[in-house]
């Protein structure tokens, strides 16, 4: 008798496993799916938001009242950047996070950072040396200093990524 009870209850654990693992496997599956679909940014033109019973859920014109407004906004400094020698270089460039926002017509590059932007000076194409002299700081930049200078000639160079101290 305790022999068929145990292996009774042996065989409920491996059903009840069973399940279990079906269940995770559907769940991980879906919790996928959605975020594929989450992620996509061009939602609203791809074949599956053609769907009928997406379109029905969202209804024929789907959009979610208002934009959201900004409760805090990260703190933006400015940073000035001059060429020894008072060169004019507008082919140097002056990059934040992969993208160019100035460039150095008139030796001066001016550009507005925020927490974690990495700066970067492109001079390819450039074959002589240059002395490129930070001048302004808005605020307290780490790792970056007033009168602070980097030596470049013919690199893509990083100066660094920006840290700002918040004051919250």
């Amino acid at each position: 008798m305790p022999n068929r009870f145990f292996r009774l209850v042996s065989d409920l654990i491996k059903v009840i496993e069973r399940i279990l693992l079906k269940i995770v496997v559907v769940g991980l599956v879906l919790l996928v799916t959605v975020q594929i679909i989450l992620v996509n940014p061009d939602f609203d033109r791809t074949l599956i938001s053609n769907l009928p019973l997406v379109n029905s859920l969202l209804g024929e014109e789907y959009h979610f009242g208002e934009p959201a407004q900004e409760v805090f906004s990260a703190p933006e400094e400015e940073l000035r950047v001059t060429i020894q020698g008072q060169l004019d270089l507008p082919e140097a460039k002056l990059i934040v996070n992969g993208e160019v926002k100035d460039s150095f017509a008139g030796g001066v590059a001016q550009i507005r950072v925020r927490n974690g932007d990495r700066v970067i000076i492109d001079t390819r194409g450039i074959e002589r040396g240059l002395w490129i002299r930070i001048d302004e700081l808005s605020g307290v930049l780490y790792p970056f200093e007033r009168e602070q200078q980097f030596w470049v000639q013919d690199e893509y160079k990083t100066l660094g990524r920006v840290r700002i101290d918040s004051q919250f």
